[in-house]
């Protein structure tokens, strides 16, 4: 290979990206994984030649990208509340929107208080992982329907020494009989008629068990709210997140099964309702 700075070879990649579409910024989140470098670190290094070896892996990952393959999983691994986890094709990556949810729970609960809290649906593990991380006296157990995901799961809160109890199932049914404080979610919520304005690269690699519910998206919601209640202690609280078109259905959902349960409904980064606190009010509810 010929004797290129990485500025000029990383330059010229981006004439490529460019032409078919594709952020350089993916390729940019590739390459200073792979060297674990900072944007500083880039910076120093521009002008140095770039080692055959990273040229060669570069190139790799170029056709990688080119295919539509979302950088995390090229390099299994995502950012998340300042965090790295693994993912990979069993998992979605994690959003940072989601971030939020997380924020909420710890804003509503400052005390490290030895709190129950459930994670339903926990896929790569990063709401569990990251609760726990942050309140280390909260006894954290996570579930999916999943056996695939809960390896990755485990496989994050070994590396970051998060003691989570993962279990397999569905819903509720891997905790029956058992009563939490508090419980999370970010189910599958997008309906089978959006996948025509989804991005390529989400459907090809993404699983699909995690992003698709039935009933316009709302299955799981309808299922949880009619069931949640027993599962709850006295002044119980759960958040979920949900899509952006979703607010008036599950208000209405909200009310046909929840009567007696506060719900709050909390905005994104882009001013879209996307998160929901249901908060235990009465006795009678449970």
């Amino acid at each position: 290979m010929a004797q290129e700075t990485y500025y000029k070879v990383l330059a010229q990649a981006k004439q490529t990206l460019d032409q078919q579409g594709i952020a350089f910024d993916d390729l940019m989140y590739v390459f200073l994984q792979r060297q674990n470098w900072t944007q500083t670190d880039y910076l120093v290094q521009q002008q140095q030649i770039m080692p055959a070896a990273v040229q060669k892996q570069l190139k790799q990952d170029m056709a990688a990208l080119l295919k539509q393959v979302p950088p995390q999983y090229i390099v299994h691994q995502a950012w998340f509340y300042g965090r790295p986890f693994y993912v990979d094709e069993r998992v979605l990556i994690p959003q940072y929107d989601t971030e939020n949810l997380v924020a909420w729970v710890l804003a509503d609960y400052p005390e490290n208080e030895p709190l129950r809290v459930l994670d339903i649906g926990t896929g790569s593990g990063v709401l569990a992982i990251t609760l726990k991380l942050a309140r280390p006296n909260w006894q954290v157990l996570a579930t999916d329907i999943s056996p695939a995901a809960l390896t990755v799961a485990q496989k994050n809160a070994q590396a970051l020494d998060a003691r989570v109890d993962f279990r397999q199932g569905d819903l509720l049914a891997p905790v029956s009989g058992q009563r939490f404080d508090i419980i999370v979610s970010n189910p599958p919520y997008i309906s089978q008629r959006e996948k025509a304005v989804m991005d390529a690269s989400v459907l090809a690699y993404e699983p699909h068990l995690a992003l698709f519910a039935e009933n316009d998206g709302l299955s799981f919601y309808q299922r949880f709210f009619k069931t949640v209640p027993p599962y709850l202690t006295f002044a119980g609280t759960f958040y979920l997140e949900f899509g952006f078109q979703q607010k008036a259905a599950l208000k209405q959902l909200s009310t046909q099964f929840l009567p007696r349960v506060e719900v709050t409904f909390k905005q994104d980064l882009a001013g879209q309702d996307r998160l929901l606190r249901g908060k235990i009010i009465s006795e009678e509810s449970r």
